[in-house]
């Protein structure tokens, strides 16, 4: 049996399982970060990117931004599958479509569930599109359909953690009308790597301009928080940018007194080493009410 029989194999045992405890192999439909909150903050044109995220929605934004070399690394097993599958609906489908193929949960209004998730209809749409993409892909996504129904894929394979459509929108710059076009235009131009693995354990024979961590430090207790950022931060280029933790609404600015994963982090490093950025969070976000989020970014020197 091949890789990618196997990750079919799993698939269909995660949708015919009656519960499914390995959350790291449910794919996250969308980010749960601002994106947009902190992308500026890194020089994406033309630079090269190692990002985590088994969404793609930080492959996209940062092609957006002019970034063309990205390398996307996730333990999640469909990352490349559903990279595909997003991809192809984006370069076929209308922003509207786009949302009611892709939105499961609080769409289209909040606590609302899209019963049009994976239609058929635009499904057929989009199948040329993926096949040309990525073969591997379309064959990943044509069996899991004909052998299930779409929205029990969806609702078995990937995560819940969706939030509504302000937040995804405002989240990603990508999926704003006045930039849906434009990512369409470029995306065919990116070069992408998929690595599927433990970024503690990858090994990478090249240096990456800027690295996005998502909030993977939030797992880690100090020791292994200051690890990851040894690993990672070997593998900058000089001058390169280091997302090392995505913070959701700390909510005191005085970080080493109130917040305690952020302390753990921070009291690790001088104050000129890592900086907290802080931007307005979205009101409604998970872990968010009305406060700022906090990019802790590394630059090398």
């Amino acid at each position: 049996m091949g890789s990618d029989d196997k990750l079919l194999e799993r698939a269909r045992t995660m949708i015919l399982a009656d519960e499914d405890k390995d959350r790291f192999a449910h794919i996250y439909p969308f980010t749960t970060e601002k994106i947009s909150g902190y992308i500026d903050q890194f020089d994406l044109k033309d630079k090269s990117l190692l990002t985590v995220g088994s969404s793609s929605d930080q492959v996209i934004n940062a092609a957006l931004k002019g970034s063309r070399d990205i390398t996307l690394i996730d333990i999640n097993p469909f990352i490349k599958y559903y990279y595909y599958l997003k991809i192809a609906a984006l370069l076929t489908l209308n922003l509207e479509e786009f949302h009611i193929f892709l939105r499961y949960r609080h769409f289209p209004i909040y606590f609302i569930k899209n019963k049009k998730v994976f239609n058929k209809e635009l499904y057929d749409k989009i199948r040329p599109t993926l096949s040309e993409l990525d073969m591997e892909s379309f064959i990943f996504w044509e069996e899991l359909f004909k052998k299930f129904e779409p929205i029990i894929v969806r609702k078995k394979i990937f995560s819940f953690d969706e939030d509504k459509n302000k937040i995804i929108i405002n989240s990603n710059p990508y999926l704003q009308e006045a930039s849906y076009e434009e990512t369409r235009r470029i995306i065919k131009d990116v070069h992408i790597t998929f690595v599927n693995e433990d970024i503690m354990k990858a090994k990478f024979k090249r240096k990456f301009d800027n690295i996005w961590l998502s909030n993977l430090t939030s797992w880690l207790g100090s020791k292994s928080a200051m690890k990851m950022f040894k690993v990672t931060e070997a593998l900058l280029e000089e001058d390169g940018k280091l997302l090392l933790s995505y913070i959701y609404g700390p909510f005191n600015v005085d970080l080493r007194r109130e917040d305690a994963h952020l302390k753990r982090i921070l009291d690790g490093f001088k104050d000129e080493e890592l900086t907290p950025f802080y931007f307005p969070g979205i009101n409604g976000m998970t872990y968010n009410n009305n406060s700022k989020d906090c990019a802790l970014i590394y630059k090398k020197h």
